[in-house]
């Protein structure tokens, strides 16, 4: 009976060093999806495919107002009445999606600044200290250079200040929750997170 404990010991240590294990491993994950880094290529990815299937009832629907249009002209024509413009039963289906369609072009278009607003935090945090209480006090690097994205376009000043907020956070990346509230905390982010060019 006394070597049957022994041999079990060990097992049942065993046993307990893998749930204790695990339980490190669950308490170290995210628990909620909020709270796991952004997938700005995903999102994207979704969002290309929710456009296609839109363009395509967008077709669907044009196609069957044009089938109904040409109905009512020859109806017209066989009953010799004069042509008008008549009223469509489904147009607001088709304003719908084309209204749609421009929500996830716009969605898809904050998508990939937020992307891009990603990358630089992933720069910031590269820098030390010093090149980043210049960044804060000037808003430009200690050579005098912008915070840029492709092509050199300059991050808005409350973008910027946003980035520094998380940064200064410890955050190494956007989270759901953090993009949610980086949009939510921008003024005027329909015009984009860059500045504008001046003519």
């Amino acid at each position: 009976m006394e070597r049957i404990a022994a041999q079990s010991a060990p097992i049942q240590e065993e046993e307990l060093k893998k749930a204790e294990a695990k339980l490190e491993q669950l308490s170290a994950e995210p628990n909620s999806p909020e709270e796991k880094p952004m997938d700005f290529n995903g999102e994207l990815q979704n969002i290309d495919s929710k456009t296609k299937v839109a363009e395509g009832q967008l077709s669907e629907k044009v196609k069957a107002y044009e089938d109904w249009k040409a109905k009512m002209e020859a109806l017209r024509r066989d009953l010799g009445m004069p042509q008008k413009e008549e009223s469509y039963p489904s147009q607001k289906a088709i304003d719908d999606v084309r209204t749609e369609i421009e929500r996830l072009k716009e969605e898809k278009r904050i998508t990939e600044e937020g992307k891009e607003m990603n990358d630089i935090l992933a720069m910031l945090n590269t820098l030390p200290k010093s090149e980043i209480d210049t960044i804060i006090a000037t808003g430009k690097t200690s050579e005098g250079r912008n915070i840029t994205g492709p092509g050199g376009k300059k991050v808005k000043p409350e973008v910027l200040k946003k980035l520094i907020d998380l940064l200064m956070q410890g955050a190494k990346a956007l989270l759901v929750s953090s993009f949610k509230k980086f949009l939510d905390g921008i003024e005027g982010i329909g015009n984009g997170m860059y500045e504008t060019e001046k003519k």
